[in-house]
């Protein structure tokens, strides 16, 4: 059976995890935090098998996002050490391009830094 797809091209890349391709023409994204999960033994096409990848589930989204060192200073800034605090906590963010991984550079997300009350 066949269907014609009308959606983006972003959401023909199958994976969990969420990539920057996935946010192009999306702008600033505001989501709420599930809860932080560590995911052992992970594989991703074209990289090396990783012992341990830490990311954040959302309420309502079907990706994860891996908590890169930047956004976990970001994040740590934001809602404290605690990452059970970070749970029903609203972030945003966005893709960025020029984001230097290894010795190779491309797009990446970053978590928009939110000056916090109190």
């Amino acid at each position: 059976m066949m269907t014609k797809f009308e959606g983006r091209a972003s959401q023909m890349r199958e994976s969990q995890w969420l990539a920057a391709e996935d946010l192009e023409g999306l702008g600033e994204v505001e989501v709420t935090i599930k809860q932080v999960n560590l995911h052992q033994n992970v594989q991703v096409e074209g990289q090396p098998k990783r012992d341990r990848v830490y990311t954040l589930e959302f309420d309502g989204r079907h990706k994860e996002m891996w908590i890169n060192a930047t956004n976990r200073k970001v994040l740590k800034m934001m809602y404290g050490d605690d990452v059970n605090a970070w749970s029903g906590k609203t972030i945003t963010f966005y893709a960025q391009d020029g984001i230097r991984v290894g010795k190779t550079t491309k797009a990446g997300i970053r978590v928009k830094f939110v000056k916090q009350e109190g």
